[in-house]
């Protein structure tokens, strides 16, 4: 259901894109949603607010809710933000410790003069190969939390 957390309809939906569904019911999260609501004035302190708990959250040990919230953080970054690719990184990081619905194996596939990441989800059970991908806006992490549904 989605929730009216501040009166920005933008971070409203986006809170309610990395909380929702997941974490709805997670007393911790529930918890440090009422530290960082308060502080969302603006995209700063939108960063400022997340990272801090990410921070925290991930000096814990709770990954996966480190990972939320440093994907939360960066979201509103300019890609030519020197913070953007370190938090970035923080969130994939988190995401992997956190991660254990399937065993993976990660690959860098080269592209122009870079690469794509790409994850392999290891299902004992599996008789077929399913290939899926995300578009621009989302990242490749919220399609591997999906596979357990497939």
């Amino acid at each position: 259901m989605f929730k009216r957390y501040v009166e920005n309809e933008q971070f409203n939906l986006q809170i309610n894109r990395f909380i929702n569904d997941e974490y709805e019911n997670d007393p911790v999260v529930q918890a440090d949603l009422k530290t960082i609501i308060p502080k969302l004035t603006d995209t700063e302190s939108w960063y400022e607010a997340w990272l801090k708990k990410a921070q925290e959250r991930e000096n814990e040990q709770k990954y996966a809710i480190a990972s939320t919230y440093y994907q939360a953080a960066e979201f509103y970054l300019n890609a030519n933000d020197p913070r953007d690719k370190t938090v970035y990184e923080k969130y994939r990081t988190n995401f992997y410790k956190g991660y254990n619905d399937f065993e993976y194996e990660s690959y860098k596939v080269p592209y122009e003069n870079s690469y794509l990441p790409v994850v392999k989800l290891i299902n004992p059970k599996a008789t077929k190969n399913l290939l899926f991908f995300a578009g621009f806006d989302s990242y490749m992490e919220e399609m591997v939390k999906m596979a357990h549904f497939m």
